[in-house]
């Protein structure tokens, strides 16, 4: 971890990252890419949506607040956490 960043901060910013990497890699494919297609397929169709989910259901209790409020605010969308 970088000296000074917190853990809820290094956390949020590794998660972007591998989004990120995934959706620029499916953008870069041919085809049609609307948005909701490509939430159900990142959070329902890879490994690294698979990862995410159980790190958010590892950290929605954790015992650092900064942590906990991001896996329970932010890491999953609302509407893939209410769908599983």
């Amino acid at each position: 971890m970088r000296e000074g960043l917190a853990h809820a901060e290094a956390l949020r910013l590794a998660c972007e990252e591998l989004k990120a990497y995934y959706f620029e890699s499916r953008m870069a494919q041919p085809g049609a890419h609307a948005p909701q297609t490509l939430r159900n397929w990142f959070w329902l169709e890879t490994a690294a949506g698979e990862l995410l989910l159980a790190l958010n259901k590892a950290t929605e209790n954790d015992g650092n607040a900064a942590v906990r409020d991001f896996s329970r605010n932010y890491l999953v969308p609302r509407a893939i956490r209410h769908a599983r």
